[in-house]
This record gives structure tokens, sequence and C-alpha cells, in this order.
């Protein structure tokens, strides 16, 4: 299979909260660390999409939990600056156990 097209299974796996194809992706060498939707990397879709148990494989897959993006807008017009993280994300959508397994996993790399 081609990386484009492991990488574009891995986008729709982690949207519609397929483990195992998720699982299945990574194993054939998908990079849980590209970021694909522009800014939001695919552990952010996944905590969005409310996907814990994809979120939580990813964490363990050693994704990048220090990834973040630049927020300076918003649909309703500019904002000041922000940064977002996906602890960020987990905390706003109400994911408790994928904010403390990122605390966690951070507190480990720091």
């Amino acid at each position: 299979m081609y990386r484009r097209q492991i990488h574009e299974q891995l986008l729709i796996a982690v949207e519609q909260g397929d483990l195992l194809n998720v699982q299945l992706a990574v194993k054939q060498g998908a990079n849980i660390n590209e970021i694909p939707w522009g800014m939001e990397s695919v552990l952010m879709r996944a905590i969005r999409c409310r996907h814990s148990p994809v979120a939580e494989y990813l964490i363990e897959q050693g994704v990048d939990l220090g990834y973040h993006y630049e927020k300076t807008s918003s649909p309703r017009g500019p904002t000041r600056s922000m940064q977002e993280t996906a602890r960020d994300y987990a905390e706003f959508y109400n994911l408790p156990d994928i904010v403390e397994l990122i605390d966690r996993r951070m507190g480990q790399f720091r």
C-alpha cells in the first residue's frame, strides 16, 4: 500500500473512531505526527471527535504531546493570539481521562 493511502486510511479511521483501522495504519507505517488538517494534529482530531480509545492509543504510540498551534482567528473574527494543544482540546471536550493521561505522559518526559 502506498504511503499516501496508508495516511488517508489513518485519517479516516481517526475521524470515525475506528481503533482497529487506526492500529492497522500505524502498523503499516502511518506517521501519527504528521499534521494533516492544516493545524490540527491527528490526536487533536481524535479528541475533537470524542474518540477516547483512539486518543489513548495514539498517546501510547508516542504521538507528539508537545505539538501546539498558534490560533489567531475564529469564525467570530480576529482573536488574541493563543496556543492550543491536545490537552486544551481534551479539557474543552470534557475528556478528563485523556487530560490525565497527557499530564502523566508529559510528566514522564519533562
